[in-house]
């Protein structure tokens, strides 16, 4: 899958899990574990007066119990009281079907300390049971492992997939092959009523006040060495990042995502920065 796919594909997730709640959000995180873990993963629904015996999902080879919880705001006392009722009222029912309970949250700031000191405090109290969290951050990480054909079905498909330039070429608004496509006059004269696509220093300008300081440092050192690339560790060094590797890593991950950092290997400003 090309850097430009991968980057539409995780903004699209991303952008869900910020919207959806509810129903929609424990849909959704059950439509993804199905196509990561196969049969592997059961998709537990309420069966009349039993419920759901306070599963919301069962990964059958770790013995793990997922339990979701995707609130529109989230409160200390709200999810408190939701961790205590679904955790103890499973125990009993699962038993030793039960190795490790996942607690599934929409929370896109992560999670409280108290929240998080509870967790810790029944991992105390039930130390044969590893009691885990999962944020958007983890489920956004079980997405981009899949493959392109499952992000497809989940998201359609991304501007610069195979189908989509197929689609364009059969409506005669682009020809060409794989290696260039070009525009037709058809499609000459339909992109001509669009929004012209940003570069250069606008492009640069839109995405300098939506970044952080770190990320703008980055992509400053690859501009400065613009057209080139440098290595993984060339950059760290030059961007000041060599003794935390850590937020490197995590910032570089981010500028990928996006599309405004290109490469494995050697690391280089997506050209449109450039242009």
């Amino acid at each position: 899958m090309d850097e430009i796919s991968k980057a539409w594909f995780s903004k699209c997730c991303e952008v869900d899990l910020l919207k959806i709640k509810g129903d929609e959000f424990q849909n959704f995180f059950s439509a993804v574990m199905e196509k990561s873990h196969s049969i592997d993963f059961v998709r537990v629904k309420p069966w009349g007066p039993l419920g759901d015996r306070k599963c919301d999902g069962y990964l059958s080879s770790k013995k793990l119990l997922f339990q979701v919880y995707a609130p529109d705001s989230m409160t200390l006392k709200a999810a408190e009281d939701k961790i205590d009722e679904d955790f103890t009222k499973a125990l009993p029912f699962w038993g030793d079907d039960l190795q490790v309970w996942a607690f599934v949250h929409n929370g896109s700031q992560g999670i409280s300390a108290d929240i998080l000191k509870k967790l810790e405090t029944m991992k105390t109290a039930h130390p044969s049971k590893k009691i885990i969290p999962c944020g958007p951050d983890w489920l956004l990480r079980e997405v981009m492992a899949l493959d392109e054909s499952h992000l497809n079905s989940l998201f359609g498909f991304s501007p610069n997939s195979k189908a989509t330039m197929t689609a364009l070429k059969k409506a005669g608004l682009i020809e060409g092959t794989a290696t260039l496509y070009i525009l037709s006059k058809s499609g000459k004269a339909l992109a001509g009523k669009a929004q012209p696509v940003l570069q250069g220093e606008a492009l640069r300008q839109h995405w300098n006040s939506r970044l952080t300081h770190s990320e703008r440092v980055i992509l400053d050192v690859l501009g400065k060495n613009h057209p080139r690339p440098l290595s993984y560790s060339k950059l760290a060094s030059l961007s000041g990042f060599e003794r935390d590797p850590a937020t490197f890593t995590s910032t570089l991950t981010k500028l990928r995502s996006l599309g405004l950092v290109t490469g494995k290997r050697e690391l280089a400003l997506n050209p449109l920065l450039i242009a």
